[in-house]
């Protein structure tokens, strides 16, 4: 049974979503007339770069440039889908049900070319005759280790829209006070790219990160219910049953189907 086990999958809601937004924008400022007295690269600068200066009193500077390799990754790649685990999963059950644990090494690590880091690592570890128990341990230690720098990324740029916010509403009250005739355009472009940033870039990015993290976990959790299956050569269908009742009902598996 060939099943596609690739571990990252090219997702483009995020392109078609960017690309939405510059249309829908462009259009309506360009075509009430107002393009040109929105684009102020000075205003803009000061409100990002004071915005990043924050943050950066906030976060170390490894954790912001791995928070920025993090978005960049999640941005157009998604997790495989818990399906596609499950079935890996299966596939390995099975022939360690049948055989041994040892020809898991020629006869699907070497083969299989597309299976996840952690589920791969994991068999590893059996495979060099670790424990069932230190092996489940040192994976699950893993598993939340990754969970945890994935929302500690996703946390980065949630500051990072509170700031863009904050910064743009005080950019704005600075020149309130400091003009005495008001321009209502200079007035209200810090307050609206303060808006822009955070509300359309910055926290929908930390959302992404955020459902990230929440599906490589639930892929990780089912890896480790597959370790323990696999260390004791358990009985495929009763691994499936396992695995089923943690999927959701429109990924629930039928290895043994045809």
């Amino acid at each position: 049974m060939k099943k596609n086990y690739a571990a990252f999958a090219l997702d483009f809601s995020p392109l078609i979503g960017l690309l939405g937004i510059v249309i829908f924008f462009g259009a309506t400022l360009y075509f009430d007339g107002f393009l040109c007295p929105f684009i102020y690269l000075p205003t803009l600068s000061i409100v990002l770069g004071c915005a990043l200066s924050v943050l950066l009193l906030c976060f170390p500077l490894n954790q912001v440039s791995f928070a920025c390799s993090t978005a960049l990754k999640t941005l157009f790649l998604l997790p495989t889908s818990e399906k596609h685990i499950a079935f890996a999963i299966m596939k390995a059950s099975q022939i360690v049900h049948n055989s041994s644990l040892l020809s898991l090494q020629k006869q699907y690590l070497k083969q299989e070319n597309h299976l996840t880091a952690f589920w791969r690592e994991g068999l590893s570890l059996l495979i060099d005759g670790m424990s069932a128990e230190q092996a489940h341990q040192i994976m699950h230690n893993k598993m939340v280790c990754t969970y945890n720098r994935l929302i500690n990324s996703a946390n980065v740029f949630e500051k990072l829209a509170n700031f863009v916010l904050a910064v743009g509403t005080i950019d704005a009250l600075m020149i309130l006070m400091s003009i005495k005739s008001i321009d209502f355009t200079d007035l209200l472009l810090p307050f609206l790219y303060g808006m822009i940033l955070s509300c359309v870039f910055f926290r929908p990015l930390a959302w992404r990160i955020r459902q990230f993290a929440q599906i490589n976990l639930s892929n990780d959790k089912l890896c480790l219910v597959g370790l323990k299956a696999v260390e004791s050569a358990q009985n495929p269908r009763t691994t499936q049953t396992e695995l089923n009742a943690l999927l959701s009902p429109f990924h629930q598996i039928n290895y043994f189907e045809g």
